[in-house]
């Protein structure tokens, strides 16, 4: 593992500007020494410590000559040693490529050899007079992910055919209409190998029988592909079990269902549970049943163990954000960059941006199984480690000393071996780490969890100890009386630097010292008083490495002018850029700014020139891809006002707009460009239902009305409106009263909010749409409405997975 991340580091450093500057030949032998490492077969700790050791030596050289550069630093690459002759790193590298291999198998199932091997020996005879007894063996999982392949394959192995034959091996593919009676026809069709017509009209008790005669006769594998119900699946096991199995089974669903709940329901506990299951008598359930919670660690190893090196990296990166409730992919792009565990390069040619990249590294750990994830419109927002398999991910995480955790609600205490990456959650004790280990580390994370803490004073005076730190992240620390340690400023290779949550008074100008700053994310705690962060007007100007900045929502400035953005000429990504305190004219002169999200409060000037450099920068297509504007307090009483809102609504950019303040009316629909995927409405007090006009939004994705944003009683969902319309939320509609959704609209959604709409008491007539739902909250409704909810999801067997009701 800590191979695979020396690797991707290199690759990384390969690509830095500074790596340039270093001459040709040291630059071509990082390569080859990225190329060696990766082919490199070794289990010795020691020798990969050693290669981890020379990446990191390599890093430290090449950004201390970015640095030093000025000062006229010789840059010499035998101090990092690359050079291959003097470097015993690379004798151990050349000692270990005779053990390389390429592995090629074109037939081969990916990623499920080992089950199709498991499923394979359980099915065979492991003795002439073995007793074989009746086995039910599931294949499940999300959609996509080769159930079917694997079971095709097991079912078509020619051992399996062997010992079966053709015709006592039954593949049975269920359809949502096919019932018990159709699939033992089908067994027996496929036992006599033709179709007769006796069974055709022969009653499901007398079809039973039969099979129950051939079950008796001779051992046969029943394939049932597509089961979709556990009603379903219960009905074909009662006709195509074994005699005496009822009791037996029935006290292992009761043993299945307590260590179910022991695995907290995580998806990858589960499946570990239930290889360890399979094949095993009632007796033996039993045992596991007694050790399921004291083993469960080990259960979900396996899950833990198949994954790739890389995607081994990834999960255990997570362990920096164990007590968090959400983990934002967005903040994972940007570490997992630094780290070298992403880089741009890889989505050049898909046109996949980190974001998108780290997204679906999120997306395969949670096809396994090893993360929940929460989605907005199918769009992964944010994720997080669920109980059992959080505590396996730090104990995987400081067994291999990839991440270690220091929690000060204790007595600290200091063996970190070779850790480079440290996470200290603030308790009643205060800490020292002593310079020895601090040089080492390169990511630290001091995070406050609950209650109260005391101030770490010692461990904060020594910060410039941390001489190699590139990630320095707080998460809602109060600094005493707002003020940052001073020693940071001295951390003169740092990268990434947080302040998430945080109450910090005034952001020092010397923070434009940190020369390879890549990510400043400024987004402290918002008080309603007004007492909010200052931040000096001219302090980003010198910082020109700088891709990613996240403002507050609100803060101060000095000397009454707005704050200068001009320098920031690598800037990509600009979240809260707010008119009011921001320069507009510099967002002209961002030419790499990819990512904005932008607020105009009250003035019509400042929202013309927002949405000039919105619409001037689509029409130069310079590549944005993720514009967004909310519109604050702006009241469209005058015709000026209101011409620049139709304006807006006419471009479709940004395509995602967030509009407080009344307007009365919306243009026609041939007026509103088809390009909005997301638009929230508060407080319009629209004099006339918006569906008709909005239904026609072919790529609407979210829609957002609330306060009064219209004021008429009734609304109405036309047939075939809304086609891609997936989120939908109405809170505080205080007129509305009635709902009308004809059949086949809206036939996407599947997240749908209603809140505090008092007048409305009864669902829409049909209401099929509400089928298809993955999420339904009802929050402060009235009673009759909530019970009438209630009343229609218990008479169906389909309920939305998430169904809440808050009243």
């Amino acid at each position: 593992m800590k191979k695979a991340a020396a690797t991707m580091k290199l690759k990384q450093l390969s690509l830095a500007k500074e790596t340039l500057l270093i001459g040709s030949e040291a630059y071509d032998e990082i390569i080859e020494t990225a190329d060696s490492i990766k082919n490199l077969e070794t289990t010795d700790s020691e020798q990969v410590n050693e290669i981890e050791e020379l990446v990191y030596k390599v890093e430290d050289a090449i950004q201390t000559y970015g640095v030093s550069a000025r000062s006229k630093f010789f840059f010499n690459r035998h101090e990092i040693a690359i050079q291959k002759k003097s470097n015993n790193n690379q004798q151990l590298i050349r000692q270990n490529n005779n053990f390389v291999y390429n592995h090629e198998d074109g037939a081969v199932v990916v990623g499920m050899e080992e089950e199709t091997e498991e499923i394979i020996q359980v099915l065979l005879p492991k003795s002439q007079d073995s007793k074989f007894d009746f086995q039910a063996i599931p294949i499940w999982g999300h959609s996509g992910i080769g159930k079917a392949t694997l079971a095709n394959k097991i079912y078509n192995d020619t051992r399996i055919v062997k010992e079966f034959g053709h015709h006592h091996r039954v593949n049975i593919r269920l359809s949502e209409n096919i019932n018990a009676h159709d699939a033992l026809q089908h067994v027996i069709d496929s036992i006599e190998g033709r179709i007769d017509e006796k069974y055709v009209d022969m009653s499901p008790t007398s079809l039973e029988n039969c099979v129950r005669q051939y079950l008796e006769m001779s051992r046969m594998l029943i394939v049932l592909q597509g089961v979709r119900s556990i009603d379903g699946w219960r009905e074909l096991r009662s006709v195509l079990g074994a005699k005496g199995g009822a009791e037996i089974q029935s006290a292992m669903d009761r043993m299945g269902r307590v260590m179910v709940k022991v695995c907290e329901g995580i998806p990858g506990a589960i499946i570990a549970l239930a290889k360890q299951l399979a094949g095993k008598s009632a007796s033996e359930w039993e045992t596991v049943q007694k050790n399921a919670g004291r083993d469960v660690s080990q259960v979900m190893a396996p899950s833990y163990a198949e994954l790739l090196d890389e995607q081994q990296l990834y999960f255990l990166y997570l362990g920096h954000f164990r007590e968090d409730p959400e983990i934002e992919p967005e903040k994972l792009s940007h570490l997992w960059e630094i780290e070298g565990l992403i880089s741009s390069s890889e989505g050049h040619e898909s046109g996949m941006t980190l974001l998108d990249i780290a997204k679906e590294r999120l997306k395969v750990l949670a096809q396994k199984g090893m993360i929940d994830v929460r989605r907005i419109i199918d769009v992964i927002q944010s994720c997080h480690l669920v109980g059992l398999m959080g505590d396996m991910c730090l104990s995987k995480a400081e067994e291999t000393d990839f991440l270690k955790v220091m929690d000060l609600s204790n007595q600290p205490s200091f063996p970190f071996g070779r850790t480079r990456r440290l996470v200290i959650y603030l308790g009643k004790y205060d800490a020292k780490v002593i310079t020895e280990l601090a040089s080492n580390i390169r990511s630290l994370r001091i995070i406050r969890v609950l209650g109260e803490f005391v101030w770490p004073s010692t461990l904060m005076s020594n910060i410039n100890e941390f001489k190699a730190l590139r990630i320095l992240d707080f998460g809602r620390v109060d600094f005493p009386r707002g003020e940052l340690p001073k020693g940071i400023f001295d951390l003169q290779f740092l990268m990434y630097l947080s302040f998430e949550g945080c109450f910090l008074a005034k952001l020092p100008s010397s923070i434009s010292n940190l020369s390879y700053l890549q990510v400043l994310d400024l987004r402290t705690q918002y008080k309603e008083n007004g007492n909010n962060i200052i931040i000096p007007n001219h302090v980003f100007q010198k910082m020109a490495r700088l891709q990613h900045l996240y403002l507050p929502l609100e803060f101060q400035l000095q000397n009454g002018k707005k704050l200068r953005l001009d320098g920031l000429a690598e800037l990509q990504t600009l979240k809260n850029f707010n008119s009011k305190l921001c320069e507009i004219r510099d967002l002209f002169k961002l030419e790499k700014l990819r990512n904005l999200d932008a607020k105009v409060e009250v003035c019509l000037e400042d929202l013309n020139s927002i949405t000039d450099f919105m619409t001037s920068w689509s029409k130069n297509q310079k590549g944005i891809r993720l514009c967004s504007i909310e519109v604050k307090n702006f009241d469209s009483y005058s015709g000026t006002k209101h011409s620049a809102f139709s304006q807006i609504l006419k471009s479709g950019v940004p395509p995602i707009l967030s509009f407080e303040g009344y307007i009365e009316k919306l243009p026609p629909h041939f007026d509103i460009s088809k390009n909005f995927t997301e638009i929230v409405l508060r407080n319009t007090q629209l004099e006339e239902d918006p569906m008709a006009t909005l239904e026609k939004l072919d790529k609407l994705r979210l829609l957002v009305l609330e306060d009064d944003a219209f004021k008429v009683k009734k609304m109405e969902c036309s047939a075939s409106g809304f086609p891609e319309l997936k989120h939908l939320e109405l809170s505080k509609l205080f007129f509305f009263e009635e709902w009308r959704v004809e059949i086949s609209a809206m036939p996407r959604l599947s997240h749908l909010k209603i809140e505090h709409c008092n007048k409305l008491v009864t669902l829409p007539d049909g209401s099929e749409f509400l089928d298809s739902l993955r999420e339904f909250k009802m929050i402060k409704m009235p009673k009759p409405f909530t019970q009438k909810v209630s009343e229609r999801y218990d008479n169906l067997v389909k309920r939305p997975p998430s169904l809440m009701i808050d009243v």
